[in-house]
């Protein structure tokens, strides 16, 4: 089973000690997509925001259950407050329930992205 996610939105990107992030203007709301395949309609997707700051990534909100639609697609846009110049990853959690007893809760990998005036 595979979770995969994707940004949308931004305007060009940027590295940061090696790491590429999607850098958004600081009036547009990032809009997340996830992916999981096998299809896994009507089942869980969490996403899950984090900050970058005082040396370490924090987490700053886990999303409630967004159900996967029919073509086990979930998205969610995110609001992130006094943000500009400031370093964010996000990643989604596929969250397997009891009528899933072939799969374990995954994770995606990390998205990072950046806000700029």
């Amino acid at each position: 089973m595979k979770v995969a996610q994707t940004l949308t939105g931004y305007y060009t990107s940027t590295t940061y000690s090696g790491t590429t992030y999607g850098v958004y203007h600081h009036t547009v709301k990032p809009r997340v997509t996830a992916v999981v395949t096998p299809n896994k309609s009507g089942q869980c997707e969490r996403f899950q925001a984090q900050e970058y700051y005082s040396g370490a990534w924090h987490t700053l909100t886990t999303s409630s259950c967004v159900s996967l639609d029919a073509n086990s697609t979930a998205v969610a846009q995110l609001s992130l407050t006094n943000a500009v110049d400031q370093k964010f990853r996000v990643r989604s959690e596929y969250e397997h329930s009891t009528k899933d007893t072939t799969n374990l809760s995954t994770w995606s990998g990390w998205l990072y992205l950046t806000v700029r005036n």
